[in-house]
């Protein structure tokens, strides 16, 4: 009796301790973004949000699509802006790549709220499918946002070009095999 109850202790060890194996160290970017299941053959997922700089500002960018989409169709892009004045009214928001640049489709702004001395504009808009592989492909790249009075160039933070790296090697990857 005793030789079985130390050889159950023993197996039960065993498999205990290997479950808090980590098999791999390789990044695999799934902090960065969220999956969710929306029925057979169909994911949405929701990448979090990507920091941009311009002086003390700063602009975040998150994007929401479905493996489903075509690369006409059309994702979601929810993104703020924090910026030192309530009064500025944007006459369009963008992006720059090396070879072309794009306007989101009619922002809408969703709301406006304060932190510290900086108001944060939240916005929705849209782009193709192929536009935003097109920004996360390009090696180059940057957020534009004019008003009547000043055009605001903001850079991925050194973070986010990481992120954005890594993104393409992970998630898009397996998104383009998934619709093989």
């Amino acid at each position: 009796m005793k030789k079985i109850t130390i050889i159950v202790i023993l197996i039960s060890t065993f498999f205990s301790s290997c479950i808090n194996v980590k098999y791999s160290d390789k990044k695999t970017g799934k902090n960065l973004y969220e999956e969710f299941y929306i029925d057979r053959g169909i994911n949405q997922y929701f990448i979090k949000p990507l920091k941009f700089d311009y002086e003390s500002y700063t602009f975040l960018a998150d994007f929401t699509f479905r493996d489903s989409t075509s690369a006409d169709g059309y994702i979601t892009c929810n993104f703020s802006i924090c910026i030192d004045s309530i009064t500025v009214v944007y006459d369009s928001i963008g992006f720059f790549t090396e070879k072309c640049s794009y306007k989101f489709i009619n922002p809408v702004k969703m709301y406006i709220d304060t932190d510290k001395n900086l108001y944060i504009r939240r916005y929705t808009s849209y782009l193709k499918y192929s536009e935003m592989l097109e920004f996360f492909n390009s090696g180059n790249l940057s957020i534009y946002v004019s008003s009547k009075s000043s055009l605001k160039k903001f850079l991925p933070a050194k973070k986010t070009i990481k992120n954005i790296n890594l993104l393409n090697n992970t998630l898009f990857k397996l998104v383009e095999l998934n619709k093989m």
